[in-house]
């Protein structure tokens, strides 16, 4: 698979960190966990929003209402994420994180905030970061650092469910050769705009040198077989062979969606700066 020259970012915004838990970890380790959270938080309230785009004009009333509940945990644990950061105390400055930054500010995966296209583009995506999820939440479980490990349980009590519907979805697209074919064109173009995401996950290498996460290294390594395994099992080599080789290189350049996805999520805060609820 070709790939395209990525754009250098420009800096992002410093996260600032208000939450009192943290103060027990050094500076820099502290900024590492922050990174991360806001990573993970940013890709949530993103995916979420996309996923909530479905309602009233998914393929069934059954997944209006799947697609629904699903984007309202996902904005549920992005809330959880943010406040890892802020803290649970201070729920302007969660509001803050999630709704005041400019949409280059987001520090989400950017094949997240791709329109949802059709069907077969949805699913793939969605087994893509449930897979990814349930990988990055398995580690975070065992995670050394404060209050990960319950707010990692606790969003997976939820997230296992979610990754059983994708699963199903997987199964039933896969049935027919000519679904199964669309279905992995549209894994390939997934992973070719996000690659293999547990590679590029902000802060890892410094919380895995303070012993408080898993390393890069085992996280790439253990998302990669866990997307494999369920592509192999429903799918011919000829058909996972491309997202094999997407996996291993660098993501292809961000696709559009960004400052559109950034514009509805934030338009109610921008028109009525200051409201509360």
């Amino acid at each position: 698979m070709s790939t395209a020259t990525v754009p250098r970012a420009r800096a992002a915004t410093p996260i600032r960190v208000t939450n009192p838990a943290l103060d027990v970890m050094e500076p820099r380790t502290r900024e590492a966990f922050a990174e991360l959270m806001l990573f993970m938080a940013d890709s949530e309230l993103i995916i979420g929003h996309r996923h909530s785009e479905w309602t009233g004009f998914a393929p069934t009333a059954e997944e209006d209402v799947a697609f629904s509940s699903i984007a309202q945990d996902e904005m549920g644990h992005a809330h959880l994420y943010y406040a890892l950061i802020a803290g649970v105390a201070d729920e302007s400055a969660v509001d803050r994180l999630a709704l005041d930054r400019g949409p280059r500010d987001l520090r989400h995966l950017p094949a997240l905030h791709a329109p949802n296209g059709d069907w077969f583009y949805t699913i793939a995506r969605h087994v893509y970061w449930d897979v990814f999820e349930n990988t990055f939440l398995t580690a975070a479980r065992e995670s050394r650092a404060p209050l990960l490990p319950a707010a990692a349980q606790r969003i997976l009590n939820e997230e296992r469910y979610h990754l059983e519907h994708a699963e199903e979805w997987l199964r039933l697209l896969s049935r027919r050769g000519p679904q199964r074919r669309r279905l992995a064109r549209a894994m390939q173009k997934v992973v070719g705009h996000a690659s293999n995401a547990a590679r590029d996950l902000p802060g890892v290498d410094e919380l895995a040198r303070a012993g408080l996460f898993a390393t890069r290294e085992d996280l790439t390594a253990a998302f990669r077989a866990a997307l494999l395994g369920r592509l192999e099992h429903s799918w011919s080599p000829g058909e996972v062979g491309p997202v094999v080789a997407a996996l291993a290189t660098r993501p292809m350049a961000a696709p559009p969606g960004r400052y559109q996805v950034h514009r509805d999520l934030t338009g109610l805060r921008r028109a009525h700066p200051g409201a509360t609820w």
